[in-house]
């Protein structure tokens, strides 16, 4: 090694050529080029160089974010002298990564700095730092609120609504009625019944808005009560037959009431007969007596009629019935309470009921020495009775005379003239006939991921009660159900509606908007390797994801390419043998990733040459050779017998076995046969035979040739003139392919063949005396190019019309 001026010059230590390299700043700068081939500078007094300095590779990386979200790719850094080995990154935010193309969250809105340091297969490495911008995306407000209505006057409150990242800063009210308010409170009066549209918008801190829609239903409020009185009847005794007359007063759609009390609990008692249809309201038992009262709304006909009911057996009761008109046609409110104290003084239990209804009560009670009960002074006594004798039964069923105001009612104390612990109370709302309100519809929702659970229960119905909900989830799917779980699959914000039924029919809703990021579950990434030679087969097919799809898959082969096109299956080809370490990245649809790395080891095809060949000849019925001491298992044999008779049977191979015959050729009174085999561990050095079925003058010769090749491929020619040149056939090779060629002639002058130029003779025998076979054969001596090949021409020292003439291609694998 020397430098002059800014040249060094160093000495191939490979092949003693001189090398110029461009000498800057003190070190080595660029490529080499070739200084002086003509001298072999090795032996001269410079220093040898076999490698050549290494130079640092270069860093570069381009960055693509979405949010807060960043993918680096680093694909575009090389190493001019050989490759990157690794990729290291370093972000400001305290984190890391490595590989080619890392997926970053840096989680909140700023600016950051990514570095990226390569180093190559020489050790040395190289940094570039670049600033990176994100902004994290706001994420919406969620509006919600819940409806009170009386009557035409409605409470909104949107405390309900939220906002995950920031606060709610407005709340707009649009009632459908062309009115709107503010705040996060708001009460309005409708003007007049209807059902109307009532929309909440909320807005947060980023400007970002969400709406929730509640339709509501409102009605104006009742006028005066419609329910009165219209009569009532009452019976007692201690029979098994039973009856009560109904008010001849009474008319189709008025209310009535039956309370049938006796002194025995356990009788089985009928329904009842000559006025039917009756809905049981209750049964409550009380010590040793029962209490059962009933309901229908009368039919046509009903007034005047007798009321019966048979028992088990004789027993005390008394049996009241009233009938009311102008009764709300709805499945009525009832309360019943058994008196547990011995006591003279008993309490209706407490009952809910609207503005204009009316509340009937009822008292029962066993005693052999009560004769009557003193009632409250809010309550009107409309049927009192008493029994006679022990255990008698004393009833007596009283209303409010009147409408009482929207709340909770019930506790009246009647007081009976003697203390019993054996008695029955019971509360009846009566509801003033008016216009249905509407229910209202109100939901929580609560996610974990995709599955959201839905709660209803806050929903509810003023003026009766909800008896069912409906869940349309936005996404194509229904639920019903007061709590319902839903798995929405995937991300995304769905209109989420509420529909609640009341006992009336009609129906309330409720819209909102359910925003549900699912929490995705990462892909598996794992492939398959298979190699041809150089050229391998990726298959990643087996890789999954557990909760979506795969949308990608990026392959790197360890060599500097890249596939991120080709999909699961892959095929790519290596420029040379080795170890390869292949990596494949799979991406789901929600942007999840996963990482494989297997070995590769691909490997060149082996070069086809030419191992031993040996021949023999003679004039028996057991032709034969000896295969080579240097073959190896794999090797490829090639065989051919010819012999000076065409009709000598020449049978099957023994002591070497497993030929496969490739074809047999006949030219006049002589044949040529030709077989091949792959040579297995047990067969060289052994003799291989014939067993003929008759002598005959013959030559047998066999070559053995190594590597990685394809079954051989045979053309044959037999001779039609009588001539010293006899020319094999052609067939079309593929470069690497070695050929052989075998000329055979039965002749009593010839004593050998001349071969053309451009081959290689392996093997040259003939036999003696007249009708002698000579043989000869010989190959391309190395591969050779693709195209046509034979047509080569073997020149005899006599002349002959008797030959055989072969073209063999050894085709190369690979």
């Amino acid at each position: 090694m020397f430098l002059d001026g800014s040249t060094l010059y160093v000495v191939n230590a490979s092949n003693g050529q001189l090398l110029k390299i461009p000498f800057v700043a003190g070190a080595p700068s660029g490529a080499s080029s070739v200084a002086d081939a003509t001298t072999d500078w090795r032996g001269r007094a410079v220093f040898l160089a076999s490698v050549l300095p290494n130079t640092a590779p270069t860093a570069a990386f381009s960055v693509d974010c979405d949010g807060t979200v960043c993918d680096f790719d680093a694909s575009s850094s090389g190493d001019a002298d050989g490759t990157v080995q690794s990729f290291e990154w370093s972000f400001s935010d305290g984190e890391g990564a490595g590989g080619v193309a890392p997926r970053h969250d840096f989680l909140a809105s700023g600016t950051y700095t990514a570095t990226l340091t390569v180093t190559d297969d020489g050790g040395l490495s190289s940094s570039v730092t670049q600033q990176v911008v994100v902004t994290k995306p706001n994420v919406a407000p969620t509006a919600s609120f819940t409806v009170g209505c009386d009557y035409l006057v409605c409470t909104f409150d949107a405390s309900g609504s939220d906002d995950e990242d920031g606060t709610v800063e407005t709340y707009a009210w649009d009632f459908g009625d062309g009115t709107t308010d503010s705040g996060t409170t708001a009460q309005h009066a409708f003007a007049g019944p209807g059902s109307y549209a009532v929309t909440l918008t909320v807005t947060d801190d980023a400007q970002a808005t969400d709406t929730a829609t509640s339709t509501q239903v409102v009605v104006a409020a009742p006028s005066a009560s419609t329910v009165s009185y219209v009569g009532g009847a009452a019976s007692q005794g201690n029979a098994s037959t039973l009856s009560v007359t109904t008010p001849t007063t009474v008319s189709a759609g008025d209310r009535l009431l039956m309370a049938l009390t006796l002194n025995v609990a356990n009788r089985v008692v009928s329904d009842p007969t000559g006025v039917t249809g009756w809905t049981p309201l209750s049964t409550t038992a009380s010590g040793s007596m029962q209490t059962r009262l009933y309901t229908k709304v009368a039919a046509a006909g009903d007034g005047g009629r007798r009321i019966g009911v048979t028992l088990d057996a004789a027993t005390k009761y008394t049996m009241t019935v009233a009938a009311y008109s102008g009764v709300r046609n709805q499945p009525l409110a009832a309360t019943t309470l058994a008196e547990t104290v011995t006591r003279s003084a008993h309490t209706t239990p407490g009952v809910s009921a609207p503005a204009g209804s009316w509340i009937v009560s009822y008292w029962a009670d066993k005693s052999s020495a009560t004769t009557g009960f003193t009632l409250p002074n809010s309550s009107t006594g409309r049927q009192a009775l008493c029994g006679t004798g022990s255990g008698h039964i004393c009833s007596v069923l009283a209303d409010s005379g009147s409408a009482v105001p929207t709340g909770d009612h019930g506790g009246e104390t009647a007081t009976a003239d003697s203390a019993n612990a054996t008695a029955t109370m019971s509360s009846i709302v009566l509801r003033t006939v008016e216009q249905n309100q509407a229910p209202t519809a109100s939901f929580t929702t609560a996610c974990d991921g995709a599955v959201c659970d839905f709660d209803a229960s806050a929903s509810g119905d003023a003026d009766g009660s909800v008896t069912a909900y409906s869940w349309d989830f936005g996404d194509g799917q229904t639920a019903s159900g007061r709590t319902v779980r839903h798995d929405f699959v995937s991300s995304g914000t769905r209109d989420v509606t509420l529909t609640v039924t009341d006992d009336e029919g009609t129906t309330g809703s409720l819209v909102t908007a359910v925003n549900v990021v699912r929490t995705n579950a990462l892909p598996t990434a794992t492939f398959t390797v298979s190699c041809d030679y150089l050229a391998c087969t990726f298959d990643g097919s087996a890789s999954s994801d557990p909760d979506g799809s795969l949308v990608s898959y990026r392959w790197d082969f360890g060599d500097g390419a890249t596939d991120t096109t080709s999909g699961a299956v892959v095929t790519h080809t290596f420029d040379t043998g080795g170890a390869y370490d292949v990596a494949l990245r799979v991406e789901d649809n929600d942007g999840g990733r996963a990482d494989s790395t297997r070995s590769a080891r691909p490997a060149a095809p082996v070069a086809i040459t030419h191992v031993d060949s040996t021949v023999n000849q003679g004039n028996v019925a057991t032709p034969n050779t000896t295969v080579p001491a240097s073959v190896r298992s794999g090797d490829r044999l090639v065989l051919a017998l010819s012999l000076n008779s065409a009709t000598v049977a020449t049978g099957t191979p023994s002591g070497v076995t497993g030929w496969t015959l490739l074809d047999r050729a006949t030219s006049g009174s002589m044949q040529t046969v030709l077989l091949t085999k792959v040579a297995t561990s047990d067969d060289a050095g052994r003799t291989v035979r014939f067993a003929m079925d008759a002598a005959a003058k013959y030559t047998l010769t066999l070559a053995a040739y190594r590597g990685d090749m394809l079954d051989p491929q045979v053309a044959d020619q037999a001779e039609t003139v009588t001539r010293v040149g006899h020319t094999t056939p052609t067939l079309t090779a593929g470069a690497g392919d070695v050929a052989l060629s075998y000329w055979a002639d039965k002749s009593s002058a010839t004593t050998g063949f001349t071969l053309p130029a451009g081959v290689t003779l392996r093997q040259a025998a003939c036999g003696t005396n007249s009708g002698r076979v000579c043989s000869v054969l010989a190959d391309s001596g190395g591969p050779v190019g693709a195209g046509p090949y034979g047509g080569l021409t073997a020149t005899s020292d006599a002349a002959s019309g008797s030959a055989t003439m072969w073209t063999v291609l050894l085709r190369q694998d690979g």
